[in-house]
């Protein structure tokens, strides 16, 4: 009886000790799957060879700004595949230190983007009879891009914002816009035009990719009154002013009567 006891004592000791031997392994799993990467985000001149893919295809002579205005943007971002990536954007240098701070923002509340590649890179020896046909190829393969010299498609009598470096659309295919008598672009993305419905990286009013960008100035499309661009942030700006915070009203604290743009 004694032996027994001496048994049952011995293998409760190695149950006890087995359990916290596959408790510990189980913290030790966890904490390699749920330790994020740290956050990367550098901005710097355009090396040469993306300037040289850039000539021709999203700069061209007579853009608005220089080569030499713009930076390039390496940035760490959660892909649709729950896998951290390194992305790449144009922007001009004088709003590249706030891109960097927004995209640590939506890194750190894991939002998703499909992808985020340069467009020449995108779309490679493939020839496009306009710019605005290479940008329509870009945002049916959701890419984000930033920078890119072309007419604003929804006011083709001046230069879009992101001529000038000065905005960015954001999973364009989840995000679509409305651009001329119903039209959408991409042309695919109909479905989507629909606000309640969910599916990742789309962006919603009053989220955390509105709010990163409103902090600083930024403006969302989703409010056009003569058709809305889910996809599109612009920086307020002017030749004289930068506006660096906008304030959001909710439905609950709009004026009535006031346009929406």
């Amino acid at each position: 009886m004694l032996l027994f006891a001496e048994g049952c004592r011995s293998m409760n000791l190695l149950f006890k000790n087995l359990r916290l031997l596959l408790f510990f392994i189980f913290m030790a799993c966890a904490q390699n799957i749920f330790a994020a990467e740290p956050f990367f985000g550098k901005a710097s001149t355009l090396p040469n060879g993306v300037k040289k893919q850039m000539i021709g295809q999203s700069w061209r002579q007579g853009c608005p700004v220089g080569l030499d205005q713009l930076s390039y943007l390496q940035l760490s971002y959660w892909g649709f595949d729950n896998k951290v990536h390194i992305g790449e954007l144009v922007v001009h240098q004088q709003v590249a230190r706030e891109i960097i701070e927004i995209f640590k923002q939506l890194y750190a509340a894991h939002f998703p983007i499909e992808k985020m590649i340069l467009p020449e890179k995108l779309v490679k020896n493939k020839k496009f009879n306009t710019p605005v046909d290479m940008m329509n190829y870009v945002e049916a393969a959701d890419d984000t891009s930033a920078f890119f010299c072309r007419i604003d498609t929804q006011s083709p009598q001046k230069q879009s914002p992101h001529s000038f470096g000065i905005a960015i659309d954001i999973n364009p295919f989840y995000n679509p816009s409305i651009i001329y008598q119903g039209k959408t672009e991409p042309a695919a993305a109909g479905k989507y035009l629909d606000r309640n419905i969910s599916h990742m990286g789309m962006i919603k009013e009053g989220d955390r990719v509105f709010n990163s960008f409103l902090d600083r100035g930024w403006i969302w499309d989703g409010f056009f009154s003569s058709g809305a661009d889910y996809m599109h942030f612009n920086k307020v700006t002017s030749r004289y002013y930068s506006v660096e915070k906008l304030k959001y009203n909710p439905p609950s604290q709009r004026i009535s009567g006031i346009p929406a743009w």
